[in-house]
């Protein structure tokens, strides 16, 4: 079920980017889509449900940005609030990072990006205001700092390799 989710959300991705029979121009050369088959959503699921999730003080969204979905969790980045709130499959609120903003120093400044634990299902907060990735378990509690360079200033987003290796992307280019 899950996988029929992220199947359908990358589905819907794909036919809003490319099937709009307008030019798409990247790196001065053009593509011009002339036909694209028309889908219906019941070729290719057999169920779309909506699952509204649970609203109390540390779950209410103000400005969804990215949606993780793993182990059956969904992990929502609110970029209003600066945090990120989890919820289970079926909607009901398990925690947010909420507490963890701004109050004490094994606290996060700034939510630039996040990143799931595949294995532990903690989450990674890239602080760019630190200069460090604050790792969470979802009951607030710290696990570990991983400082990088001040050099770093422009990074945007981060993505774990394995065995400790990180890549970063920047938004501007530094020379």
């Amino acid at each position: 079920m899950l996988k029929a989710r992220m199947a359908f959300t990358c589905i819907l991705l794909f036919l809003f980017q490319f099937c709009n029979k307008e030019k798409i121009q990247q790196n001065a050369n053009s593509i011009k889509i002339v036909d694209c088959p028309s889908v219906n959503l019941i070729d290719l699921f057999s169920k779309i449900e909506l699952i509204p999730l649970e609203t109390n003080d540390y779950s209410i969204l103000g400005s969804f940005k990215n949606l993780t979905v793993m182990n059956r969790k969904f992990y929502i980045k609110d970029s209003k609030q600066n945090q990120i709130a989890v919820f289970n499959i079926n909607g009901d609120f398990i925690s947010s990072t909420k507490d963890q903003i701004g109050r004490g120093p094994d606290d996060y400044l700034n939510c630039s990006n996040y990143i799931v634990d595949k294995n532990t299902g903690n989450i990674q907060i890239l602080d760019q205001m630190t200069y460090e990735i604050k790792e969470y378990r979802l009951n607030g509690e710290l696990v570990r700092k991983i400082k990088f360079p001040e050099e770093f200033k422009g990074v945007t987003a981060f993505c774990y390799i394995s065995n400790g290796v990180y890549v970063f992307y920047f938004s501007h280019r530094y020379d």
